[in-house]
């Protein structure tokens, strides 16, 4: 699975993705490290820092207890004086690019970053919520709910970018029909 990690320089968009992402979980290997418990990861620095606070205040304030994990890529992503307003929230800051120092900061960030993110937490089970996307309540009842027992994966659609339609090669990836 770490070769996830060292893809080539081309770019990575929506019309190759499914064709990596299957060339590299066709054999993974299993994930080194001791992983353990549940949490959220919320990807975020730069631009998406104010919203990714207000993610975490919102879960806080619905009553959330599970960790929450924000990662970004590079230190100038997350600047000092913003740290301590997450941190009162028990929100912890994880640099990608500890684990990708060989990687070009540009292409760490973005999109790249939540897969990379999801492999490198210590959580065995995350919910990883997008910077833009405001809880609207509690999210922890998903992590016991029926269809994450069954399947251990619960998507979301992206409305801005409809992503997850009923022909996107993902349903065949994960063994799961679509169930918009």
């Amino acid at each position: 699975m770490n070769d996830l990690l060292e893809y080539d320089t081309y770019d990575i968009n929506a019309e190759n993705a499914a064709d990596l992402f299957a060339q590299q979980v066709e054999a993974p290997a299993p994930p080194l490290g001791d992983f353990s418990g549940k949490g959220f990861i919320v990807c975020a620095g730069g631009p998406y820092l104010e919203s990714a606070y207000v993610v975490v205040r919102l879960l806080r304030h619905y009553g959330a207890t599970l960790p929450i994990e924000i990662w970004h890529a590079g230190e100038d992503e997350v600047p000092a004086w913003a740290r301590p307003a997450f941190i009162e929230h028990d929100a912890t800051f994880h640099d990608i690019m500890d684990y990708c120092q060989n990687r070009p900061l540009k292409q760490m960030r973005g999109f790249p970053i939540k897969t990379a993110a999801i492999l490198k937490t210590r959580l065995r089970e995350v919910m990883l919520i997008d910077a833009d996307c405001f809880p609207v309540c509690n999210l922890e009842f998903l992590f016991e709910s029926q269809e994450y027992k069954d399947n251990k994966a619960v998507f979301f659609p992206d409305y801005q970018r409809h992503i997850l339609l009923p022909d996107r090669p993902v349903w065949d990836y994960v063994g799961m029909p679509y169930k918009g």
